[in-house]
């Protein structure tokens, strides 16, 4: 395993460092800007300061629960969850476009009961995805590829001595 970074990984620590302070100073410039807090009636007030602490307060304590929401579980899936989202949706959209516009009313029932389906409408790739990607199918191939893994890998033995 190397312990030198790649130009890849400098960069992406670089923004992960660099951009959210960026838009914290860019955002307290506006708020500074649209409030004029630098008006000596409003900041030698200390009532009239209030509501400027209590912004300054929230705004601390919601960057402090976005980044522990940001390296949990649940960001990870809900990011991952968003980004196959649009990729799901790129791609229906260049079939459709390349393939026309083949939609299916009942995918779910055409992947539990296939022996119903007449077998000339498979040529279509469009219904084939939509078949393929609906909830049952999905279901019944991640129950295979977790059956699958718990399975007890027959490896011979390295060396016996």
């Amino acid at each position: 395993v190397s312990t030198q970074s790649t130009w890849e990984e400098v960069m992406f620590r670089t923004v992960l460092a660099a951009v959210p302070p960026i838009i914290a100073l860019v955002l307290a410039v506006i708020y500074y800007r649209w409030y004029e807090i630098n008006e000596p009636a409003v900041f030698r007030d200390w009532l009239q300061m209030l509501p400027h602490c209590a912004v300054l307060l929230g705004a601390s304590i919601t960057t402090n629960v976005a980044a522990l929401w940001i390296q949990s579980a649940s960001a990870a899936r809900t990011i991952v969850n968003a980004c196959m989202l649009a990729l799901e949706l790129q791609v229906n959209k260049d079939l459709e476009g390349i393939m026309g516009s083949d939609t299916l009313d009942l995918a779910e029932e055409e992947w539990i009961r296939p022996e119903l389906v007449d077998d000339g409408r498979f040529d279509s790739i469009p219904l084939l995805w939509q078949i393929v990607t609906c909830r049952s199918s999905l279901e019944h191939i991640a129950a295979h590829v977790s059956s699958v893994r718990q399975l007890p890998l027959n490896r011979p033995a390295l060396a016996e001595a």
